[in-house]
């Protein structure tokens, strides 16, 4: 009798070991599957994140493009509008010194003595020696 109870009693002790190795490798498969599943989602969770910091940043850098590009597209603009008025201001120079060296020697005469700056063109000298008009009576 205390043979059978002792071989029953390892059988048993056998049968508890397997279904606890059984119930330890389930365990293990369903945690390792509740890890990777979470591993997964925090993988997603965190792939789109870095993918809308990644755009954000791309329309952020866009967009200081842009800026800069109008801000340099201004610049030329003024610098054009600057050139333009710097070549028509020398051509009336040259208009105005061209003009002063072909005058004839009284109107050069005339307009450095009483000159004005007000634009109007220089009064022209009627008759007298010199004038090379008629005198009328």
């Amino acid at each position: 009798f205390e043979q059978l109870a002792r071989q029953r009693i390892a059988e048993i002790e056998a049968e508890v070991d397997r279904k606890v190795m059984e119930g330890t490798e389930q365990v293990r498969r369903e945690a390792s599957e509740r890890v990777d599943a979470l591993v997964e989602k925090f993988g997603r969770e965190r792939e789109e994140e870095a993918r809308e910091l990644a755009e954000q940043r791309l329309r952020d850098e866009d967009e200081r493009i842009r800026r800069e590009a109008d801000r340099r597209a201004e610049l030329a603009e003024q610098s054009a509008e600057d050139e333009v008025q710097a070549a028509a201001d020398r051509a009336r120079q040259e208009a105005r010194s061209a003009a002063s060296s072909t005058a004839p020697d009284w109107e050069r005469t005339d307009s450095t003595r009483g000159g004005d700056d007000s634009g109007a063109p220089p009064r022209r000298r009627r008759g007298g020696p010199g004038a090379g008009g008629y005198r009328t009576f």
